[in-house]
């Protein structure tokens, strides 16, 4: 009986989530962004309902989607500033997760393009003296 309890409260809790989830959407200046590397970004996001109306949420939370459970540095968050900062060049996932009044949560990953550096100099060094030509 205690088992069926809890598995009717999980499908309750599953259900809330997903209605939430439905009703609305995250949108922010990460879609499409891209950065140079050592470039720093605020973004700005917030959830919209299903007519299209702008609900800005308690607090936004933004992190690597890799570094989450490792110390990742391809995308650095600064909590304190609310800015992320282009660390390796490459496609990188940010998370930004809403946080409603009443605590529920709604996110959302964005693929944020880190452009690789312009090549500065090329300097080519030939082994030794002699050059074999026709060989």
């Amino acid at each position: 009986m205690k088992k069926l309890k809890n598995i009717l409260l999980l499908i309750v809790m599953l259900i809330s989530v997903t209605v939430f989830s439905q009703e609305l959407s995250i949108e922010s200046n990460l879609s499409g962004l891209k950065l140079k590397l050592g470039e720093e970004f605020t973004p700005d996001s917030y959830a919209l309902d299903r007519n299209g109306e702008k609900i800005m949420c308690a607090g936004v939370i933004y992190y690597n989607k890799r570094g989450v459970f490792s110390r990742a540095d391809a995308i650095t968050v600064n909590r304190e500033e609310g800015k992320i900062i282009a660390n390796k060049p490459g496609i990188h996932e940010v998370v930004a997760l809403c946080v409603s009044q009443d605590g529920q949560r709604l996110s959302r990953t964005f693929d944020v393009v880190v452009d690789y550096p312009k090549t500065e100099e090329i300097k080519i060094t030939l082994g030794g003296d002699k050059i074999y030509a026709d060989t």
